[in-house]
Formats: structure tokens, sequence, C-alpha cells
């Protein structure tokens, strides 16, 4: 197990560490909790770690300080700083130390700390081999990063210090003129797949090609951001005639090379050129808020001025038809449809053009509801597709992306189904609640579900009560209640032909639904509706 300490002298930000990283899975063991450097480094002298995990500003001494000091009996030591100090002298003598990652406490996310520790366990495992990137040749790129980061998502205050950090990396805005530019890889989910590669193998990846394409032309400057999105600046003399034409068609140049050399399809978005500090900044800002412009797969290189009107259609009218298609890939007896009903519904995003704040939303939705409906097939088991749905499903860059994250969720859900399917003595009862699912349109009875399974229908009515807790009429009966309130939910149609739909004669559907719920259907109607307007 590798040796990790732990040093803060903010106590919560030091227990929510310890306690919610999962040290065992990533081989790593914690050796310490410390809130200042000292007493830290009185511990180091007697186990000395592997990774040290510590913040800046502490009492007695500072994070830079003990890292300085544990490298001494340590000169292998991989170290990453989780700190609210964003100066940029403190990044500079984090470059000198060689800091793993530098991780602004505002911006943490557990995700993040995470996947470089794994980075760093993969770096511990291969030291007798050449690692891919040694930790000192990624510092440079990471605090490049982390600027970017910084000037994207918090407001600046200090254009000239701004200007200055920007000045470090090579963007020079007092004197010559500057272009942003923001790329993504629009299939980068699924070469990460077919090459095995994890978030971070592929972020090195792309950036040591992007380095070697750009290498020819030194006024390109390259900024990774987060995987699958990049920036570039291009850096020109303020009165250099043909500036666009020449961006444009080097564009096309490395759009080509990323395609032979990695199979990479990218788009682009131009900024406009900025000469002075506040230019760049404002346009900057400009080009990151128009960035879903990239979205639709149509479009390779645009203008941040470029004027796209995304559909204003109610997009969650159609709620319930994708959840069918999907849902049948579940409950149904064809897995293999999987396939052809993502390629469907990824065809209907890209022909209805929605916002994509509101594709994400709604595919979030979609992937939730349908882990739900696993859940209840076994009620009795802690049973989930995935973790982090909304996560996902937020940071995607594009509508191929929502493909690749769906497509293996209803891999992993069918496996799953047919996982639980296998563990269950008995079987019997999966196959019907699949069938009430399936069939929930018509007029299922206990005896017609017997027929089709070969099952006598007073053992199967034994057996399902005694499995589930509940007999089987009631059991269907709250599928199709369930249906209907979807229906009510999400359609307008009226509550006749609702009954139709979930297989019942209109007044009996009255009396079963008020039962069920305690209200008629056309009341529960405008009670969900007065929700919606209210929230």
């Amino acid at each position: 197990m590798y040796k990790v300490m732990l040093v803060d002298d903010n106590y919560p930000i030091l227990t929510y560490l310890a306690e919610n990283i999962p040290w065992e899975d990533l081989g790593m063991t914690v050796i310490g909790t410390f809130e200042n450097g000292l007493k830290a480094l009185e511990q180091a002298k007697m186990t000395v770690p592997d990774i040290l995990i510590t913040d800046i500003g502490m009492p007695v001494m500072n994070g830079l300080e003990l890292i300085e000091n544990v490298q001494k009996l340590n000169p292998e030591l991989l170290s990453l700083i989780i700190s609210c100090h964003d100066e940029f002298t403190y990044a500079q003598k984090a470059i000198q130390l060689k800091v793993g990652d530098y991780i602004l406490k505002g911006a943490i996310h557990l995700e993040q700390i995470v996947e470089r520790l794994k980075v760093f366990q993969t770096i511990l495992a291969g030291r007798q081999q050449k690692p891919v990137r040694v930790p000192g040749e990624g510092d440079r790129e990471m605090l490049k990063t982390q600027w970017l980061r910084n000037t994207l998502n918090y407001d600046i205050w200090d254009i000239d210090r701004w200007a200055g950090q920007a000045l470090q990396y090579g963007i020079d805005v007092k004197d010559r003129a500057c272009v942003p530019i923001v790329g993504i890889f629009r299939n980068g989910l699924q070469v990460q797949h077919l090459k095995n590669l994890s978030d971070t193998l592929f972020s090195y990846a792309t950036a040591n090609i992007m380095t070697e394409l750009l290498a020819p032309y030194r006024n390109y400057l390259y900024f990774p951001y987060q995987t699958g999105v990049f920036f570039l600046f291009v850096i020109q003399e303020k009165k250099e005639s043909g500036v666009v034409q020449s961006i444009l068609h080097r564009l096309v140049e490395l759009k080509a090379a990323l395609h032979r050399i990695m199979a990479l399809h990218t788009s682009f978005m131009v900024g406009a050129s900025s000469e002075t500090p506040h230019q760049l900044l404002t346009h900057l800002l400009r080009l990151w808020k128009r960035k879903d412009l990239l979205f639709y797969p149509d479009h390779g290189t645009i203008s941040a001025d470029d004027d796209v009107v995304f559909s204003r259609e109610d997009i969650y009218a159609h709620y319930l038809d994708v959840l069918d298609k999907l849902r049948f890939c579940l409950f149904g007896d064809d897995p293999a449809r999987i396939d052809g009903a993502v390629n469907e519904v990824i065809r209907w995003l890209s022909e209805r053009r929605f916002a994509p704040g509101l594709v994400k939303e709604f595919m979030s939705k979609l992937l939730i509801d349908l882990q739900i409906e696993i859940r209840n097939m076994q009620p009795y088991r802690d049973v989930r597709v995935e973790e982090s749905i909304h996560e996902m499903m937020a940071n995607l860059n594009c509508l191929e992306e929502v493909g690749y994250v769906v497509h293996p969720f209803l891999k992993k859900a069918v496996a799953l189904m047919d996982g639980i399917y296998l563990q269950s003595h008995r079987k019997e009862i999966l196959d019907v609640q699949r069938f009430i699912v399936a069939h929930i349109d018509q007029n299922i009875s206990l005896h017609e579900v017997a027929r089709r399974l070969h099952l006598n229908h007073s053992y199967l009515s034994r057996l399902f009560k005694k499995e589930t807790g509940e007999n089987f009429v009631d059991y269907t009966m709250r599928m199709k209640v369930k249906r209907a309130k979807e229906l009510l939910d999400n359609t307008g149609k009226s509550v006749e032909e609702i009954a139709e739909m979930i297989g019942y004669e209109s007044a009996y559907f009255y009396k079963i639904f008020k039962k069920a719920t305690g209200v008629t259907p056309s009341e529960y109607r405008a009670m969900a509706k007065r929700k919606v307007d209210i929230g």
C-alpha cells in the first residue's frame, strides 16, 4: 500500500478527504492527518510518505515548506496542493517543487482528486519503467489549465495582474494581437474507450500530439481545459493582414492531422481578435459562453459571432416516447435493439436541435428514471447502474457524447438485469415483472401470464405474493397507475385516452386511480401543473 499523508489546518476538509476518497481501492493508506506542517514533518521523519496532500497557508510551517522538507526525505515524493491561494507566486514555487497538481478549494471536486491519485498510482507502480509523463513535465500544463479555469469561472478584478499571468504563458496582449479559439474532440469518449485510456492519459496523449503539431507554428499556444476541450491562442502582429484566413487554413490542417493520427473528429470556434488585455478577457468569456454552438455535429469551424437558433419546442412533450424506446431495450425480449434505439434518439435530437442544456437535463432524467425502474424490480437490493448520471451528462461537450454515455449505460443495465435474473431463486417472478412492464398497455391477467410462462396460475399467484409481498393484481394495478401518472404529467392526452393506453375502461380507471392516489386523474393533473408553475 502506498503511504499518504494529509495536511490542512481546516479540520472538516481533512475529515472529508480521509473519509470520502476510496483509498483502499487506489492501493493507498492514510498514515496520518495533521493540522500544521511541522507536526506532519515530524511524522514523515518516522514514516516517509509516498504521497503528500497539503494546504499552503498553515500555522508554524506552510505547505510549500513542508513539501520542500519532505522531498529531502523522499526525493521522489508525489505531492498535491489543495489551497485557497491562487497567487501566481505560489504557482511558481509549486513548479519549482514539481507539485503534481494545484487545486483551488473553491473549485474542488472529489473526482478530480481521485483522478490525480490514479495517475500517482500509475507512476508509483511503474517507477522501474519509463512513465508516460513524469510529474515535473506536466506541471506547467497543469498551471496553464488552472489559470484558464480561474479566468473562465471567476470574476477577474485585477486586469493587470491577470495580464501578467497570461504573459508568463506566452500570451502577449500588450504589444501584440491575440485570437482565442476553443476546440472540442467530438468523439473523444469513443476514442478513449477504443484505446482503453483514462481521462488523464487521454489528456496527456492529446496534449502531446497537439504540442507536436503546433511546434512549427510558434505563434500558436495550446491550453488544455478539461477532457475533450482545449483552447488555442494565436499571437499576431497587430497590423498583420489576412489573419482570419490564415487561422482557418491552419485549423483545417490541424483537424486533418488529428483525424489521421488519432481518429479524432474536431470542431473549433474562433473568437474575435484582441489588442488589449481587457479585450482578450471580454472576447474569451464570450467565446466560452457560446461554446454550446459546437454542440451539434454539422459545425466544423465557426465564429463566436455566428447566430445559431435552438428549437423552442417543448422537449418534454416527447419524454414518454423516448423513455419507451429505451425502456424496451431493458424489459423487452431483444436487448440487441440498444444500438438502434440509441441511434434513433440521437438522430431525433440532431434533427430537432434543442438547446444543449435541455438535452443534457432531458437525458439525465431518462437514465435516472430507468435506473429507478430497475431498482423497483429488486427493491430489497441496492441496485445501481451508474452513480453520477447528472455529472456525466453535465460534462458532455457535444451530441455524439450523449450516445457514448447512453449506450454503455443501457448495456450495463441489461447486464445488471441479467445478473439479477441469474442470481434469483425465483426467476419466474422477474419474468412476470418484465412481462407486465412490456405489456402495460394491455389487459393483463394472471391466467394469461401463467400460460405464457408455462406455469400453473395458482402456483404463480402464491409464489408472486411470497416473493414480492404483493399480490399479482395489486402489483399490476400499481404499475398501470405509475404509467398513468407519467402520461398525465408529460402529455396532453385526455383521461379517456390514457385509460385506453393502460388497458382500462374509463370508469374503472377513474376508480382505481382515485383509490391509489386519493384524487381523480383530472385533479392529479391540475395539482401537478400547479407544482410546475410554482416551481
